[in-house]
């Protein structure tokens, strides 16, 4: 990868890193707001679930990818040859899908294979694409 290149992402991954932090604190916030509060509402299936509920498993949700882009910054800054590759065959990730999800770590081939451990189940972020 080029100078360019990994300049260009270095400014995708910080934004985005920058995006998902501001999210992360306004849903921190909401959840210490809800919890005071304690209004719960109702899900589908009739359940209690609280705001406090929901701004959490969102912040989950968001905490997940912003590791996974922390992780790609520093795979970005440790093994800049390495950055957009898959991790688990080498080969190239396609550049429509490293432009989307800069913090992919699989090509389209590995993405879309099944896995099974519950860290790596929907975390990649937007659609699969060559």
């Amino acid at each position: 990868m080029n100078a360019q290149r990994r300049r260009h992402f270095t400014r995708r991954l910080n934004e985005e890193r920058a995006r998902l932090a501001s999210t992360l604190r306004t849903l921190e916030s909401e959840v210490a707001v809800d919890v005071i509060e304690a209004a719960p509402e109702r899900d589908a299936s009739g359940a209690a679930l609280s705001d406090a509920e929901a701004a959490e498993a969102a912040a989950s949700v968001e905490l997940e990818q912003l590791r996974a882009v922390d992780a790609a910054i520093v795979r970005l800054r440790s093994a800049p040859e390495q950055f957009g590759r898959c991790v688990v065959c080498g080969k190239e990730i396609g550049a429509r899908r490293l432009e989307l999800v800069p913090w992919a770590q699989h090509c389209i081939a590995h993405a879309a294979a099944p896995r099974h451990d519950a860290a790596s189940l929907g975390r990649e972020g937007p659609p699969i694409l060559e």
